[in-house]
């Protein structure tokens, strides 16, 4: 399989919270509306079997990935725990290296906003659940989504590099999650590359978006509770899915033995009474880390 790394710059605000499994739910639709249910019933037979066409990861902060859900001491952070807690970026040479105590605030990474958006509220009395007072009091809010990248574990026996980033641009297009169809959610793909690993074989990994616990390895993870809704044509009549927990992002796997191991979890079946058919992605990408000592 191959890894991959694509960068977007959100058009305007994000109805829903952006998550790769959300994602890789419209690439579905995408291949369904472009080339039929056919083409996505013969990807989705392996991705059932443990074969995954494509994962997607969360979005993270251009350049950086997420520091590792491990406990202090391993991560050999030292002086305040409140501000460490908000050091959470590192780039992917620091992340494979183990530099864990070189996470950086997103506030030192990000000086000036490429985009900003404007939207306007409402103030709001949450005892009564109204506008205080006869006025109607509207306020503006200002908002800044940097560049993300998304990295994407793609297997071309399935799925061409070229078709992958056709759908990923149609979705930016439609938009993503809730209220796309008011404009929310929309993004444009500015960067689509191959990611050189500096190591490949590690003892432990970091996964990249919430997936199913290894069972067979120590997980060092905060749990993670989807609340799945259907979209598109299924979203009309019992849209939602039953919940399910997983690992959330930057959990820790660490195994017996080193190994080279590109993905773990797998599909999520039987999360839905309306449509028996339905899976959702419980796999996720692996990063290799420093080995444990």
């Amino acid at each position: 399989m191959r890894l991959l790394r694509a960068t977007i710059e959100p058009k305007g605000f994000f109805g829903s919270a952006f998550r790769g499994d959300t994602l890789v739910g419209q690439l579905c639709w995408m291949i369904r509306f472009k080339e039929g249910n056919r083409r996505l019933n013969e990807l989705l037979g392996p991705y059932k079997k443990g074969k995954p066409f494509v994962i997607v990861s969360d979005p993270f902060l251009h350049g950086y990935l997420p520091k590792p859900k491990m406990p202090r001491k391993l991560l050999g952070e030292g002086g305040d725990k409140k501000r460490n807690t908000k050091k959470i970026w590192l780039t992917l040479e620091q992340l494979q290296n183990g530099e864990y105590a070189k996470a950086q605030e997103e506030r030192a990474l990000v000086d000036t906003p490429r985009r900003s958006f404007a939207t306007t509220r409402n103030r709001i009395n949450y005892l009564k659940f109204t506008t205080d007072g006869k006025q109607f009091a509207p306020y503006g809010e200002e908002y800044f989504y940097p560049a993300q990248d998304l990295y994407l574990l793609v297997d071309e026996e399935q799925i061409e590099f070229e078709k992958l980033q056709e759908l990923i641009e149609m979705v930016g297009g439609v938009g993503y999650g809730k209220d796309s169809t008011i404009g929310k959610g929309r993004f444009e793909l500015v960067n689509f590359e191959a990611v050189k690993l500096q190591r490949e074989v590690s003892n432990r990994f970091m996964t990249l978006l919430p997936c199913v616990a290894d069972k067979e390895a120590k997980n060092w993870y905060e749990p993670f509770v989807r609340f799945g809704k259907h979209g598109y044509m299924r979203a009309g009549f019992n849209a939602f899915k039953r919940p399910y927990l997983l690992m959330n992002s930057a959990a820790v796997i660490e195994y017996e033995k080193p190994m080279r191991r590109e993905f773990t979890g797998k599909a999520i079946a039987d999360i839905s009474l309306a449509y028996p058919d339905t899976i959702a992605q419980g796999y996720s990408i692996l990063i290799p880390l420093k080995e444990s000592e």
